[in-house]
Formats: structure tokens, sequence, C-alpha cells
């Protein structure tokens, strides 16, 4: 009679013997609570009660014993004249410490990563200096690119997806003086044609920007803009690839990470995120 061989347990059978990670505990009633300051958060007023109630779905008594809680702890702050709720001093007081601490190269570095890896595209991250647009991060994707574009390089001011996305937001008298000397070191047929008023305003409206072979032949760029706090464009991230990645279903996959990635980075660094744009032609 044969003997039976022993099971062989493979790598596979072992990870599906294994039971899925539960979800750790938590304090419900502080993730509800928190859905309150949320709902607060989404409004550009301060709240009625009913509009509170509405915006949450708690019943009234329920939502009445967390805003008591809120007010005791200074979270929020009722108005006696009209008996509205708004932030108060303890969220001023938080909100402040959260922002002398925000790093917001870290933060945004951090979303790059993800980006890149989510893509296997070439992805930068550029910031504005006095000479114009310089990388300062620079995250190669699976397919190397030929581009001499690195860590500390300048972006030229033109019709690239990057800098369209520093002349439309950055003031007209801090963009000028650096894209008329780029212009004079060029020969008229490097310069390109002027932009636009009309352009740099569809720009604004769009929540990334596409261009394809603008700096280097056969490669395609899309960016995205990172804004602060204030509301003021503090980085662009940009996704480089290869003609062929970057169209079709591979490039509107790519065009919506990265507009996914510049609302999330918008919104760590306590500003509102832009509306998504068009479809990716």
């Amino acid at each position: 009679m044969a003997t039976k061989k022993p099971a062989v347990k493979t790598k596979a059978s072992k990870a599906q013997a294994e039971p899925a990670r539960p979800r750790q505990a938590g304090i419900q009633s502080i993730e509800i609570g928190m859905a309150v300051v949320e709902a607060l958060g989404r409004s550009a007023a301060p709240m009625s009660f009913k509009e509170l109630s509405q915006a949450t779905g708690l019943a009234p008594s329920k939502l009445h014993k967390y805003l008591v809680s809120w007010v005791r702890t200074g979270i929020f702050t009722q108005y006696l004249a009209t008996g509205r709720y708004d932030f108060g001093e303890t969220t001023r007081r938080l909100g402040f410490a959260a922002m002398s601490r925000l790093d917001e190269f870290a933060v945004t570095s951090d979303y790059l990563l993800r980006l890149r890896d989510e893509t296997e595209l070439t992805a930068m991250l550029v910031v504005w200096g006095g000479d114009g647009p310089r990388v300062v991060r620079w995250e190669a994707g699976l397919q190397p690119l030929m581009i001499n574009v690195r860590v500390g390089s300048t972006v030229p001011l033109g019709n690239t997806a990057t800098s369209l996305l520093f002349l439309a937001y950055l003031p007209d008298a801090m963009t000028r003086p650096v894209l008329e000397l780029q212009r004079k070191q060029l020969t008229p047929e490097e310069r390109g044609p002027e932009i636009t008023r009309q352009e740099l305003e569809q720009v604004r409206s769009q929540a990334s920007v596409v261009t394809r072979s603008a700096l280097i032949r056969g490669i395609d760029a899309i960016s995205a803009p990172v804004f602060n706090a204030q509301g003021a464009l503090t980085a662009v991230i940009t996704l480089l690839g290869p003609h062929e990645q970057m169209r079709g279903a591979t490039g509107r996959k790519a065009q919506a990470a990265i507009e996914a990635t510049s609302a999330s980075v918008t919104r760590a660094l306590g500003a509102k995120a832009p509306a998504p744009m068009a479809a990716f032609g």
C-alpha cells in the first residue's frame, strides 16, 4: 500500500488560513462626536441646532448631549444672541498649535511617494524659488525617463503643465520678471507662443493640467496644484511618463490619482480641495 505523503503548506495556503485582522476597537461616542465637529467644519458659517441635526442625522436628544460637552470643553461656543454654534477657544488653540507644527514638505513628500507607487510613473514635487519653479523631490517611476531634470533643477516657465499652474496661481508681479528673463535667453523658435490670460483662466478652472511633449518629445505630464491653509499655491505635483503610458485608460487613471492626491494634500495642509476637472482627453 502506498504511503501518504505529508501535506506541504505553501505560503499561499498559509495566508489563506490566517483569519482577517479584526478592526481595532475604538470609542464610538468619540467618533460620533467628531462627525458633529466635521459638520461644523464643512459649513461656511456658524450653524443652528436644526442645521447640525440635519447635517449629522443625529436625533435632537443625542445631538444635544454632544453639544453640551463640546461647549463645556471649549471645542464649540454658542452665541447667546443667535443660539448658533461655532468653533470655540479650545479648537482655535489646538488649530494654531497644529499649524505651527505642520511640515508642508514632509506631508506632501509622503503623498508623493504613494502617488508614485500607485501609478508607477515618475513623480516630482516643485515649489517656487527665486528664479522660478524648482524641483525639490524626484521619485523615479517603473520606467526610467531619459530627461535631464532632477532635484534642484529649475523648470522653465512656459507651456509645461507644471509652469502653467505657477503662472495661473502666483501673482503676476512674482512670475513676470522670471518669465521675461527666461524668454530673453531663448531663440524666437524656442520661445513659443505667449500664454494668454484666457488660457490661465482655463487652468484655474481645472483640478489638473495635461501637456503632451511640452518639454521633451514623447514625454507627457500631468500636474496638479497644492494649496496651503491660507489658500495660496504652495507646490505643484507632477507625473511624467512616455506618451504610450499616458494615453487612454492608463492616462485617465493617472489623472484621477494625481487629482485625488492633490486634494488630499491640500486638505492635510488645512485648505479646501479644488473641484475636479473635466475628463481626460
